[in-house]
């Protein structure tokens, strides 16, 4: 969210997995190669679309064709397995998310500045996350859960209940595909305020103020997506990033952790 793909941060990271894994090819996923578009996509646009446009733009690179690695961080997270879910063609081998809010949010992250960009979200949110305009044009509206109002959400969302198979026609092809991972990898960062609330990062949920752990959501015990059947193979894990905001990531921290654990 706010960031491009050829961000600085974004290409210290790539620099970063490259120079770990003796040279492997890093392509950075963007809806846009102009920097300030892909940005603004980051905000506003229909999360469905830009999943479709992806799914085309990675099946035409020929150095991922054999399978790939996969890292989203934060609302990358869930539109990685997003793509794995509906596309995976070609296929992830690891998907790792940092971040992410695979259960939703119930609070919005900020759209900092006074920009156009942000006037134009804050202005569209006021209609409400379920109004179906904002829907289709608000990024974090798309992924907006409120269990208060879960029957409007499940009624009214357009991507995270659908990724999330919560609606009683399941889409079977989620669940195998999910399930063809080596490894589901998910990081929640230990003192995130950005993502409410934090527990959505390991696939956990708030409903009337209880915390409920992912193990214990309808999701991993009817098993929608795969979760638990990753989980009981083995190839699920879960991990927190120590003493750590959102995105704040310690280089050394992610070379043990992240690219020498699961890419290497």
């Amino acid at each position: 969210m706010g960031d491009t793909y050829s961000s600085s941060g974004m290409s210290e990271i790539a620099d970063t997995i490259k120079s770990h894994t003796g040279g492997a090819f890093v392509y950075s996923v963007r809806i846009s190669d102009d920097a300030s578009k892909d940005r603004e996509f980051t905000f506003l646009g229909d999360m469905n679309a830009m999943l479709a446009q992806v799914c085309d733009d990675l099946a035409k690179i020929p150095e991922l064709q054999d399978g790939f690695n996969a890292i989203g961080f934060s609302q990358g997270g869930q539109f990685l397995r997003a793509y794995v879910q509906r596309c995976n063609k070609p296929r992830v081998k690891n998907l790792v998310t940092m971040g992410g809010q695979h259960m939703g949010v119930s609070n919005y992250p900020g759209c900092l500045g006074n920009n156009p960009v942000c006037r134009t979200v804050r202005a569209l949110l006021e209609l409400g996350a379920y109004n179906p305009a904002v829907q289709k044009r608000v990024v974090q509206a798309q992924y907006f859960r409120d269990t208060a109002q879960y029957d409007v959400y499940l009624r009214e969302s357009i991507f995270q209940a659908d990724i999330n198979n919560e609606r009683s026609q399941k889409n079977a092809t989620y669940k195998e595909n999910l399930l063809s991972l080596q490894h589901l990898v998910l990081y929640e960062f230990q003192d995130d305020i950005t993502v409410v609330p934090r527990i959505s990062s390991l696939f956990g949920e708030v409903v009337n103020g209880h915390v409920i752990p992912y193990n214990e959501t309808d999701l991993y015990k009817e098993d929608w997506i795969g979760l638990k059947g990753l989980d009981d193979a083995g190839r699920l894990f879960l991990g927190v990033v120590p003493h750590a905001v959102h995105m704040q990531i310690n280089l050394d921290w992610f070379k043990k952790n992240v690219i020498q654990q699961w890419f290497v």
